[in-house]
């Protein structure tokens, strides 16, 4: 785990807290020029500034949807069990391996700090794919223009030179101002979204479907889930629908399973990130807000108060 900014190096995970990532942004943005993998772990807090530091929110969603500098790819993860914490961080590794860009798994305080029995994790899983090209061709060139944006990734000292460069470049990494290049250059890393959206997990249906919805995501889903079943079993048809990805949104997937519902978002912001993600895609149309800023976390019992009013 590297504290910092994830440069030009080797691949890294980079842990940071709340106002940390502001300082992070340019690193966040390098990450996606460059095309090297940079997974990174935001544990949110009350803001703006430092806010209340050992509080707990879900403020920080839209920016880390549009940290940094200009258009790259880049995917979201927000685990709302330690099982997924787990498998999404692999997964993070994974994406941001696969298509060499940052990925960011969101948590919060309360997360963060939660302990919980639970069922063993598998302590042996298999090694994940770093993607590095063993044997690269003698005319091997970095940024090499492909179908889907992805170049092949070799490594300094590899037997060919490995340019790269935080300035727009050619395909074999230096700096050029030739602004056909910068339109190829930039449409190829872009064709990386197409990519990343077509492996967005989907939304979790819990328990099954229902007229009403609780939409959730990250650290929420035990809260919800718990007032599910209280308001389930006292016989109100209603379930949760938690999204274990925020970013990016595959629309017709995502409105699909808000389709004919009335939906209430719950989220630990003033301004309901998420959602209001959704709507921007297309994905939800009309909602209900349930949020919670104060700096707590949300319960069951807080949650079925404020639904019954």
């Amino acid at each position: 785990i590297v504290c910092g900014a994830a440069y030009a190096g080797a691949p890294a995970l980079t842990t940071t807290s709340g106002g940390g990532f502001a300082l992070m942004a340019e690193g966040v943005s390098l990450a996606g020029m460059l095309e090297v993998p940079a997974v990174i772990f935001l544990s949110q807090r009350p803001s703006p500034a430092t806010g209340l530091p050992t509080r707990t929110a879900q403020q920080d969603l839209l920016f880390a949807a549009f940290a940094g500098h200009g258009d790259f790819a880049r995917a979201i993860f927000a685990p709302g069990t330690f099982e997924q914490a787990f498998s999404l961080t692999r997964l993070a590794l994974e994406i941001a391996h696969e298509f060499q860009t940052p990925a960011i798994i969101m948590a919060d305080q309360f997360f963060t700090d939660l302990q919980k029995n639970t069922k063993p994790i598998n302590r042996n899983p298999r090694p994940i794919d770093r993607r590095i090209l063993k044997k690269p061709p003698p005319d091997y060139v970095r940024y090499a223009v492909t179908g889907d944006g992805v170049s092949p990734r070799s490594i300094p000292g590899n037997g060919v030179f490995v340019i790269v460069d935080s300035d727009e470049h050619t395909p074999d990494g230096h700096i050029t101002e030739d602004l056909s290049i910068r339109v190829v250059m930039q449409d190829k890393r872009m064709r990386k979204s197409e990519g990343v959206t077509s492996k967005v997990l989907p939304p979790e249906i819990y328990p099954c479907e229902a007229r009403e919805a609780l939409l959730c995501w990250g650290s929420t889903y035990g809260p919800c889930r718990e007032a599910i079943d209280n308001m389930r079993a006292a016989g109100r048809d209603i379930c949760l629908i938690h999204f274990p990805q925020v970013w990016p949104v595959n629309a017709p997937a995502a409105r699909a399973a808000l389709a004919n519902k009335k939906i209430t978002a719950v989220e630990g912001n003033c301004t309901a990130h998420f959602a209001s993600i959704l709507k921007m895609h297309g994905a939800l149309d009309d909602f209900k807000s349930l949020l919670r800023y104060d700096g707590l976390p949300f319960t069951a019992s807080w949650i079925e108060r404020r639904l019954a009013i």
